[in-house]
């Protein structure tokens, strides 16, 4: 039986980078955002989420707070709680 790789540990060190890397690469998309989103779209809600974060944010990239609730829904939908409960923190942060 062939076992999917979690990306989980690639995300956190991804996370950690993209914090220290902050918003001076925002114009550009990082390698560990490239990371995420392929994770994301292979059905990882965990990277999602951690999309999700970035965008909130503006860390590795530019904040927007439509892409974070983009991927926080994601994950919710991926059945990620926090994701979830980040949704409609950001929802109402829109109105």
């Amino acid at each position: 039986m062939m076992h999917r790789p979690s990306f989980s540990v690639f995300l956190m060190v991804g996370l950690s980078a993209a914090m220290w890397i902050g918003t001076a690469m925002a114009a550009e998309e990082s390698s560990e955002v490239k990371v995420y989103k392929k994770a994301c779209e292979s059905g990882d809600p965990l990277a999602c989420f951690e999309l999700g974060y970035l965008y909130e944010n503006g860390i590795g990239m530019r904040q927007g707070k439509g892409n974070a609730l983009k991927y926080y829904t994601k994950a919710c939908n991926l059945k990620y709680q926090f994701a979830c409960e980040a949704t409609v923190r950001v929802q109402k942060s829109k109105q």
